[in-house]
């Protein structure tokens, strides 16, 4: 994403403009889809790897890697994440 908006930005891509989904093959678009007006939120790697606090860090940083957000859940959508047996997951 960061390679992407560096190569726009002269064209005039802002950074609001990228935006993250998560979809599935039983669904006709998406479940989840980040803020229109916004960038995605992002999570450096070292944040989660040194067991810092894990909220979103909106700024891209160029010194480290980061995961990035697939946005809330769509209206009528339930996210749960569950482990093979099933038992739900607690979401970051």
């Amino acid at each position: 994403m960061r390679a992407f908006l560096d190569k726009f930005a002269e064209w005039g891509v802002r950074p609001g403009a990228v935006q993250s989904s998560y979809a599935m093959a039983e669904n006709v678009f998406a479940v989840t889809q980040s803020h229109l007006d916004g960038e995605p939120a992002t999570v450096p790697r070292s944040r989660i790897r040194d067991g810092h606090d894990r909220s979103p860090d909106l700024a891209f940083s160029l010194l480290d890697d980061v995961f990035v957000s697939s946005g809330h859940s769509l209206p009528g959508y339930e996210v749960r994440i569950t482990d093979a047996t099933g038992a739900l997951k607690p979401m970051v």
